[in-house]
């Protein structure tokens, strides 16, 4: 029998942090169009140009990333790119609270988020997939 070698406490709270920030980060993708169709009352191409358009610039951005994000320490980015998207999403709720929620700031957070999965150094859709949370990818 062999015996399991224990990867290290600080380990042990990256991948929560990262199971947390994933799955956070599922639930958001999901949320965009809902909350265009029931606060901004968007029409199904406002609603598909969010769907699709946030991850495809997400998408572009996370290519001329991916080379940037090699070559550093990948827990330092992990960290900063999980605090920028925290900021973004957090700023949806305050917009809507101030009345200043827009469809371009939804797309603008969408697309963050879509950064921010694509450029990790493990992107949360593959562990979405992995954990069987792929329902709240789509």
């Amino acid at each position: 029998m062999v015996a399991m070698r224990s990867l290290g406490r600080q380990f042990g709270w990256l991948w929560a942090a990262f199971a947390v920030s994933t799955f956070g980060t599922c639930l958001a993708f999901e949320a965009y169009p809902l909350i265009a169709i029931i606060v901004l009352h968007a029409g199904p191409t406002e609603v598909s140009v969010l769907a699709a358009g946030g991850r495809a610039l997400g998408a572009a951005a996370a290519v001329s990333l991916g080379p940037w994000v090699e070559f550093h320490r990948k827990r330092r980015v992990m960290v900063a790119m999980d605090l920028i998207r925290f900021a973004t999403v957090a700023s949806v709720p305050v917009a809507f609270a101030l009345d200043w929620l827009s469809f371009t700031q939804l797309l603008i957070v969408s697309m963050i988020g879509a950064t921010e999965a694509g450029s990790s150094p493990k992107s949360p859709i593959d562990f979405c997939n992995f954990t069987g949370l792929a329902v709240f990818c789509q």
